[in-house]
This record gives C-alpha cells, structure tokens and sequence, in this order.
C-alpha cells in the first residue's frame, strides 16, 4: 500500500526535484523533500497538496537541508522517516542535488569547487545512503529470498562516464557517486534494496535552460521533467526479477 511507503527527496528545488515529489505525491506516497530555502520548499508542498487532495494523496512535507553538510543530510532522513504515523515508512529514497556543476577550464578549478562537488555527490550521497539503511534496519525475511524492502534512485549525469573538457571537477565527482551507487547495489541488492543510478544525458527542458539558451527547436529536444520524472517511478516499479542498476535517458536527437 503506497500510504504506508514514504519518500525522501534531497534535491526538490524547480525542475526535476519538484516532479518527482508530485510524481510519487500522485501515486499515493508520503512525500518528504528537502532542499537549502524552506520557504521555497513550503510553497511547492503546498502546491503539489493543493492538487493531489482530489485523489487521496497523502501530505508533502517540507523539511530544510544543506547537501553540502553531511550532518544535516543524516538529520533530514531522521525527520522524514517520523514525519508521519509509526505505520508509515521510509521505503523509497532520491538524491537530486545538482551542486558542483561547472564548466571552466581545468586549471580554472578551484581546490574549493573540485571539494565542494565532491562533498554534496559523494560524501552526501554516501550520508544520506548509510542513514537511510540505518532508518531501514537489517533485513527480517530469510536472505535467500528477499521481498522488496526498498528503492534508491540518484540522479546522475552524462559526466559520471566521460570526463569532458572543461568538466574535471564535476566529472570526478559525478563518476565518485556512480561508483558509490554500483557498489550499493551490488552488496544490498541481493537483500532486497534496490538502486539505481540514473544518467540524464542531455539538457531538462526547465524556465532556467530556456531563458539562457532559449526556446527548443523541438517539442522533444531536451529531455521534459514530467517524462524523466515518471522514469524514476517505473524504476521503482520494476519485477525484482529486473531490476536496473543503471538507466540512461536522452532526446532522440543527442549526440552520444
């Protein structure tokens, strides 16, 4: 029963933060989602509570969190797991920050930025990860033959396989979180955890991509959140018998 199964999304800013929380929002899960400005994060969970009432769906609550500090990372997880009865709980999990892009000249790097991309996609991922496990608890049912105790989706990128001109530090650390991803699903994934690593290879059609590059030449030239979103939630849905550990997603027309 979806109720009983609650969300947690680090990363729920515009675009396709928001999505995936009135995503699993409609499919009838609690949803928390995180991000730095609250205030922001209140209006969206409003709004997706707003339109989802008509169908039953549960609350999307609002919690503040600083991907770029693991303490707080941990502690966000806490709360969304005792954010709703004791019958409720945390079984899916998406980490969505995007911070540490960056497009510069290798040399143009920074020792700062190179750490700070590689504090939010691997030491946050890492934080969120272990506390989720924590909140979940060692598996009840006999190991040889798991039930589906829970999904964790990351939101990758084109960098974490080709370490691109210009994109050192974000590569390095988008390929850190991909390594951490494979290596999760490989150990929890035979105790029914499911991960997946999902590489979006190509630009999300959002307000922000259209006001610096303008509008598409066409409808599906840039991938549309609402579509990615509903990805991240057939991940979830998938036969334990195929589970993905990775899925890639382009427009037909990107160059690969």
């Amino acid at each position: 029963m979806n109720a009983k199964k609650a969300v947690a999304i680090v990363g729920a800013g515009p675009g396709l933060g928001a999505a995936l929380a009135e995503t699993f929002a409609r499919a009838g899960h609690p949803v928390a989602i995180g991000a730095r400005t609250l205030s922001k994060l209140e209006t969206l969970a409003a709004s997706i509570n707003e339109t989802t009432q008509g169908s039953g769906s549960p609350q999307v609550k609002a919690f503040s969190v600083d991907a770029t500090d693991t303490r707080s990372v941990r502690d966000f997880v806490k709360k969304a797991s005792g954010a709703w009865s004791a019958d409720t709980h945390l079984h899916i999990g998406v980490w969505n920050p995007n911070t540490g892009f960056g497009i510069r000249p290798f040399q143009e790097w920074t020792e700062a930025q190179v750490n700070e991309a590689l504090q939010v996609q691997v030491l946050g991922t890492h934080a969120f990860t272990q506390q989720f496990l924590e909140t979940l608890g060692e598996p009840t049912s006999d190991i040889s033959a798991p039930s589906h105790r829970a999904t964790l989706l990351y939101t990758g990128a084109t960098a974490a396989h080709k370490g691109a001109a210009k994109f050192a530090g974000f590569a390095a650390a988008k390929a850190g979180l991909r390594m951490l991803v494979e290596s999760l699903a490989r150990e929890k994934g035979k105790q029914g955890v499911h991960a997946c690593h999902i590489v979006v290879d190509g630009l999300i059609d959002t307000e922000h991509v259209a006001k610096a590059m303008g509008p598409a030449s066409h409808p599906n030239q840039r991938i549309n959140v609402n579509d990615l979103a509903a990805q991240f939630y057939h991940i979830h849905q998938q036969p334990m018998s195929v589970w993905s550990s990775e899925l890639a997603v382009r427009p037909f027309s990107e160059q690969w």
